[in-house]
């Protein structure tokens, strides 16, 4: 199978996804990384999940746009596809794992992080057969 370099997956459900920063992002990387474009509105993550599924195998980058929620998804999906390369727009309200990753809300700075390839490496859990970034007790694990 002959795989496309890149592609933007855009969860149009997630918080602030269709804010003017984030479709500046979304745009700059599309240009800077020659990358398709594929567009979802759902908050559902199974169904998010079948999309991302359906769709990554044709690319050795993905770069999600979507909040925490979506990101945990694709890394889910992306864990058992050692060809893929996971990159991360954030679009969400809270946008934890951009803080925790670090990632510049400047449009172009972050794009800049994308097209180097620029590794934020993390520690995951394994829950209920889940691979997890975060974990919670309490209000956390109520509201998540």
């Amino acid at each position: 199978m002959t795989r496309a370099s890149a592609a933007v997956f855009l969860n149009e459900g997630a918080g602030s996804a269709r804010s003017a920063r984030v479709r500046r992002t979304v745009e700059l990387a599309r240009h800077d990384l020659a990358a398709d474009l594929h567009v979802i509105a759902t908050p559902d993550a199974s169904r998010l999940r079948t999309w991302l599924d359906e769709r990554v195998d044709d690319y050795t980058t993905a770069i999600i746009a979507g909040g925490d929620g979506s990101l945990s998804i694709a890394y889910n999906v992306a864990a058992t596809r050692p060809h893929l390369t996971l990159g991360y727009i954030p679009a969400g309200f809270g946008n934890a794992t951009a803080h925790l990753l670090r990632l510049p809300r400047d449009p172009r700075a972050l794009v800049d992080v994308l097209v180097r390839g620029e590794a934020r490496p993390v520690d995951l859990v394994v829950v209920d057969g889940r691979l997890a970034l975060f974990a919670g007790a309490g209000w956390d694990a109520l509201v998540a």
